[in-house]
């Protein structure tokens, strides 16, 4: 039997733990490691939503939303490989803000306790949909344009998802996309 193989992004326990002093309940869709890393309480009713107990008809996603509307949590992690009915979707983006919409995790924040100096994203749906997808089709031209509109944060998350995806359209300019990664990163004030 082989033993499974844990990643957790650090990004997102980051996430999680910066808001957790204010958090009561959390939903971790897809995810639940996070909040136990975090020691964050996940709601009952969805302690358990693994994407095989879906498939399985054992647990319906109307019930993800029926529990937050219900427990309304301060803090909500889906994974955003995988799809969630538009309900859903509308529901938290009228009640949550959305941090990392590139990133295989979504952190969402209930608006009345999400720090308004955080970059939060306007649609982390389409955003995540639009990355994935240019970062694999044309990543440096794109972190390129980024740079010059002067957003290299996003440049940077571009080129790191290319990266991270092994985006055959980074190929040919990877050592100078890793360079430009550490010039960004050099660049960012400490």
């Amino acid at each position: 039997m082989r033993a499974p193989v844990w990643r957790i992004d650090p990004r997102a326990l980051a996430a999680v733990r910066e808001y957790a002093p204010r958090t009561r309940w959390m939903a971790a869709i897809e995810c639940q490691l996070y909040p136990f890393l975090a020691d964050v309480p996940v709601i009952p009713d969805l302690y358990s939503t693994s994407l095989k107990r879906r498939l399985s008809g054992h647990y319906q996603p109307h019930r993800i939303l029926d529990g937050l509307q219900r427990f309304r949590p301060e803090q909500v992690l889906l994974d955003s490989r995988f799809d969630y009915p538009p309900a859903l979707r509308d529901y938290l983006a009228v009640n949550y803000r959305a941090r990392f919409p590139g990133a295989v995790y979504v952190q969402w924040v209930r608006r009345d306790i999400a720090d308004p100096s955080h970059d939060w994203s306007q649609d982390p749906f389409r955003e995540a949909v639009m990355s994935l997808n240019e970062a694999r089709l044309k990543p440096f031209p794109l972190a390129l344009h980024l740079l010059r509109l002067g957003r290299p944060g996003q440049a940077q998350a571009m080129l790191q998802l290319a990266l991270d995806l092994q985006s055959p359209a980074l190929a040919a300019h990877a050592i100078e996309a890793r360079r430009v990664l550490l010039e960004i990163d050099r660049r960012q004030p400490r």
